[in-house]
């Protein structure tokens, strides 16, 4: 889940094992959560002031089989949905507002995606 979309996890820092970075010297830093772990810590939420992050290595999910689910819902019956998605194991989640060209520009409605693993179908009363 790596654009923040994941249900039970923290932020997408979590997920990073380590780093490269461009000091302002020209150096290329290693940065790692160890040995130098004040510095990974610095480096990765330091917005450039360190130097510029120019690879990170991410730790990823062992491969599985997820299947996606699509519902269309409002915004009034979303947090229904996160429950349930919560509660049947659901990964990641994502609500998509309604567009288009004869959309009003603040709709309620949209579809919310999500990808889970197992057979359940249980859905949002």
């Amino acid at each position: 889940m790596l654009s923040g979309r994941g249900l039970r996890k923290q932020a997408i820092v979590q997920d990073v094992e380590s780093s490269a970075l461009i000091d302002p010297s020209g150096l290329t830093v290693d940065c790692r959560r160890t040995p130098i772990a004040p510095l990974f810590a610095l480096a990765i939420g330091e917005f450039g002031l360190l130097g510029i992050i120019v690879t990170v290595r991410l730790r990823l999910l062992l491969g599985k089989r997820l299947r996606r689910q699509v519902f269309s819902t409002t915004l009034d019956r979303l947090m229904k949905y996160i429950d349930v998605g919560q509660v049947e194991g659901y990964l990641s989640g994502d609500f998509q507002c309604m567009t288009g060209e004869h959309t009003p520009l603040c709709t309620h409605a949209g579809v919310y995606c999500v990808l889970c693993p197992g057979r359940s179908r249980r859905t949002a009363a």
